[in-house]
């Protein structure tokens, strides 16, 4: 059995891994912003904080790692 995987499964484990990325980060600043966020007297937040990322940006990151791939093959 070969290991070897082609140019669609490639993009397509990079695209997972670009998700993975930028869901951890989104995760990671929104607690942050729950836990310094000013609240009402209630303890209800006052703004409604960091927005979850979109298609774009994890596009973004997929492409700059393929990148990186294709470069390392050089």
């Amino acid at each position: 059995m070969s290991n070897n995987k082609n140019g669609y499964e490639i993009r397509t484990d990079i695209l997972g891994m670009a998700k993975e990325l930028v869901m951890e980060e989104y995760h990671s600043s929104r607690s942050h912003w729950e836990q310094t966020a000013a609240r009402d007297a209630t303890g209800r937040l006052l703004d409604p904080g960091p927005v979850p990322p979109g298609i774009e940006k994890v596009l973004e990151i997929a492409n700059r790692m393929y990148d990186f791939v294709n470069l390392s093959k050089k």
